[in-house]
């Protein structure tokens, strides 16, 4: 996760949100994996997806990702918080449901 976090950072700064939004989806998969025990990756992910860019593929991929994360929410109710802004964050684009 730390990788792909990373990955995600520096396709941002290079403005390129089709590739932060195709590693946002490529972390979906493996995300439900993740042992719901496990604080630290999702603690350094949360902010960034809350933080991303007003782009709808990406909020909605970010959205997606949030709902992938729900057994490890359920267990790290702090972190609730950061994942309703996400949520929040992708819900202003009514365009975003064109994406999926």
């Amino acid at each position: 996760v730390a990788n792909t976090t990373d990955a995600i950072v520096d396709a941002l700064q290079g403005q390129q949100w089709r590739m932060a939004e195709s590693l946002l989806h490529a972390l979906s998969a493996p995300a439900k994996t993740i042992p719901a025990a496990e604080p630290e990756p999702m603690q350094q992910l949360l902010p960034l997806l809350q933080g991303l860019p007003p782009q709808p593929p990406l909020q909605c991929a970010a959205a997606v990702l949030v709902g992938v994360l729900s057994h490890w929410l359920q267990r790290h109710p702090t972190a609730l918080s950061t994942a309703l802004g996400v949520l929040c964050n992708a819900l202003t684009f009514p365009e975003a449901d064109q994406h999926y």
